[in-house]
């Protein structure tokens, strides 16, 4: 069986807010089967020191696995140094003397340290980071530094990398967000956001790296490429799920993934589980052994939400 989990913020579990209740209640009656604690930099939760780590831990329910995602360019953190996303690294990173790359680097280190006070999944890292941006598809200097910040920090065994929407553009951010931003750039490129990316991601780190696969954003690269290729006849297409999928399956992955619905944007939505649920996606879930659920998280609907989700992809069998 699939073992699904939720999803937190080690703010919410500091606090013991509603949140971090709601998630307690779904293990304890079997809903899910552990947790994804997003874990930011120490700064995110003032006062709390390495010592503070097991009772805090030891709030969540007896045997509850945690999989930590450490802080992505939503928490300043891109080891390319590109994209700050919500300028969190410019807001906290910079009062504090950190250099951009200090920022990333105690973001990881103090997300390890959460993790290494925590029941950790058997035969799955510590967590997953995103893996940085750069300015294009091939901005070398951008590419450079993420790979020395990544190489630096782990050998593979503790980190694993997600696949991120491989391209970012302030015009589909802000229609779909309602939000102006203060971005340095209109447009981005998240490295490893096509399998091509991926592989050559994964090969320059070396044997021991694998990656995890986000569905979720493997189908909004998908509706990127559709579009940008009726813009630019030269734009390679992977047009189809299974296409996308099975070259992401083919890479050194871990069996965890994550999953938020089949949205129809351009850029990451996560309230789309009603979707239909295409065939390709279906069966690469069932040869998962965890599924993070990456949604909004409501008392009123989270069981409805999860129940949905393992009869329409991870028990049924035709054509839902």
């Amino acid at each position: 069986m699939v073992d699904v989990y939720g999803g937190l913020w080690f703010e919410n579990l500091v606090a013991q807010d509603q949140h971090f209740v709601l998630q307690c209640v779904l293990f304890e009656r079997g809903i899910i089967q552990g947790i994804q604690m997003r874990v930011a930099h120490s700064s995110y939760t003032p006062g709390v020191t390495t010592d503070d780590l097991p009772g805090i831990v030891a709030r969540l329910p007896t045997g509850m696995p945690v999989f930590v995602h450490f802080g992505a360019e939503n928490c300043g953190v891109d080891f390319a140094e590109r994209f700050d996303e919500t300028g969190s690294y410019a807001i906290r990173g910079r009062p504090l003397d950190r250099s951009w790359a200090e920022w990333c680097a105690e973001t990881i280190v103090w997300g390890k340290c959460v993790a290494r006070a925590a029941v950790r999944p058997h035969g799955i890292p510590m967590g997953v980071v995103h893996p940085g941006y750069g300015q294009y598809h091939d901005d070398g200097e951008a590419r450079r530094r993420m790979m020395d910040a990544l190489g630096g920090l782990d050998d593979g065994s503790c980190l694993a990398v997600e696949n991120v929407p491989p391209v970012v553009k302030r015009e589909w951010y802000e229609a779909v967000i309602g939000a102006r931003t203060s971005w340095s750039r209109d447009m981005f490129w998240g490295f490893g956001g096509t399998p091509e990316d991926m592989e050559m991601l994964l090969v320059a780190l070396g044997s021991g790296w694998r990656c995890l696969i986000d569905f979720t954003h493997v189908a909004v690269a998908v509706n990127q490429y559709t579009v940008l290729a009726k813009e630019s006849p030269t734009c390679s297409v992977l047009d189809w799920f299974d296409r996308s999928i099975a070259a992401y399956l083919a890479l050194p992955h871990w069996p965890i993934c994550h999953f938020s619905g089949i949205p129809p944007t351009l850029i990451d939505v996560s309230d789309y589980m009603d979707a239909p649920a295409p065939a390709p996606i279906r069966d690469a879930l069932k040869t998962m052994e965890i599924v993070c659920l990456e949604i909004p998280f409501r008392q009123w609907s989270a069981e409805r939400i999860i129940a949905d989700f393992r009869a329409r992809y991870l028990d049924a069998r035709g054509p839902v």
